[in-house]
């Protein structure tokens, strides 16, 4: 399918950029040492350090997944956006491996027999791994691949579990889907984001942002 000019990212900033705030996929605290000195080099912005620190990861570890999140952060902080890519598709394979996907869990872990729990994240984190996804693909012109995870996001977004909507990973999937000119869902998703959001009102036509008029009385 050949894709027209898609509409610059540069001219919707508000919403977009909120999701830079998110250093980290998981906001559970780890207890490994490699993943804490990774963190604080971060934070500091020592990004080559934070990767030595997560070069060698434990492939039978059960919170690999959680390593794969943080070491995909941070090669998507670094602009490294293949390989950022590469670490999450391996944290996703490895979800659909453990078979979560089947039951909707609110707990971060996930009870693989009688004795080992597998960190999976909470769902908002599942759907952010799709959602950066997205982005990686975004900065790569990679639009068929961008089109693939709209509609990850929003199967992921089924599953809530009582957690609040999530209005920045709606808009992406919106986002993608107005590329391929899928128009009509692309409207929906824009709508359900327009609603999840408190501070920003969006037009489902167009996806234009601009402040919610509630949020400035």
């Amino acid at each position: 399918m050949r894709v027209n000019r898609p509409p610059p990212l540069s001219a919707r900033p508000a919403l977009i950029g909120a999701c830079l705030a998110l250093m980290f996929l998981s906001g559970g605290c780890a207890s490994r040492p490699s993943l804490h000195s990774a963190r604080a080099n971060v934070y500091a912005g020592r990004l080559d350090r934070a990767l030595n620190n997560l070069d060698v990861l434990p492939e039978e570890d059960k919170d690999l997944v959680l390593y794969l999140m943080e070491r995909g952060m941070v090669h998507h902080l670094s602009g490294d956006f293949r390989q950022s890519s590469l670490d999450w598709l391996h944290a996703t394979d490895l979800l659909k491996d453990l078979g979560y996907l089947s039951v909707t869990r609110s707990s971060a872990s996930f009870l693989v027999n009688d004795s080992t729990l597998h960190f999976v994240g909470h769902p908002y984190e599942r759907t952010l791994l799709r959602s950066y996804l997205a982005n990686n693909y975004l900065a790569q012109g990679m639009w068929d691949d961008v089109a693939v995870e709209s509609r990850n996001i929003i199967e992921s977004l089924k599953e809530l579990d009582g957690y609040p909507d999530d209005a920045y990973s709606r808009y992406l999937a919106a986002f993608g889907l107005e590329l391929f000119e899928d128009h009509d869902n692309a409207a929906l998703e824009y709508r359900k984001s327009d609603t999840a959001s408190k501070d920003l009102s969006i037009d489902p036509k167009t996806g234009a942002i601009s402040y919610s008029l509630a949020s400035t009385t």
